[in-house]
């Protein structure tokens, strides 16, 4: 089976695992669905299994074609800041990274960026379709203010969490964050 057409059904098995999690958020308020909660969080589990393997597949054969040209890792980054420095700079400074934003601009594979962010202590999240990296000061702060939010409008607690609005809106699409009703509060799932 071609790994474009594996892509494909992986997409399509996450877009499914999503709309199931998105509705199960929806229409659950005091009480959640725990038994679906832990099936939805097995599949998960496996397809970020998957997406590791297939990720781990591209960056051998990216590797491997490189090697064949004569440029070798090292040589095709000299002279850029470390990818360690990178993100112990972007923690201190924003408190967060959103793994897809950070491959693109660094043309780093995403399981390296998720590697050298838990050697450096920071707390990765897998959020759907994509990981977050948040330092434990920012995570803290981000449920600190999440709670403090009463309404239960999505758009207006987005707007009311400031700079961590993309956390918010990431988590609450991958059903980690659901709104309480019966505590009036928003609540990470964990």
């Amino acid at each position: 089976m071609s790994e474009n057409s594996e892509s494909k059904r992986i997409k399509l098995w996450r877009d499914e695992v999503d709309k199931i999690a998105s509705l199960a958020a929806e229409k659950t308020s005091a009480i959640i669905a725990k038994g679906l909660l832990a099936e939805i969080k097995k599949i998960r589990e496996k397809l970020e299994s998957i997406e590791e393997e297939l990720s781990t597949i591209r960056s051998l054969l990216e590797s491997s074609v490189e090697k064949r040209e004569g440029i070798s890792t090292k040589e095709s980054r000299r002279g850029r800041r470390s990818l360690r420095d990178y993100l112990v700079e972007a923690l201190k400074t924003e408190g967060f990274i959103i793994v897809s934003n950070a491959s693109r601009k660094l043309n780093v594979n995403p399981n390296i960026i998720v590697r050298q962010a838990t050697s450096v202590g920071a707390i990765v999240i897998n959020a759907g379709g994509d990981t977050l990296i948040i330092s434990e000061r920012a995570f803290q702060e981000f449920k600190r203010v999440l709670v403090e939010i009463k309404s239960s409008d999505p758009e207006e607690a987005s707007r009311m969490l400031g700079k961590y609005s993309n956390i918010f809106n990431m988590l609450r699409r991958a059903g980690m964050i659901i709104y309480n009703y019966k505590d009036g509060k928003w609540s990470i799932i964990e």
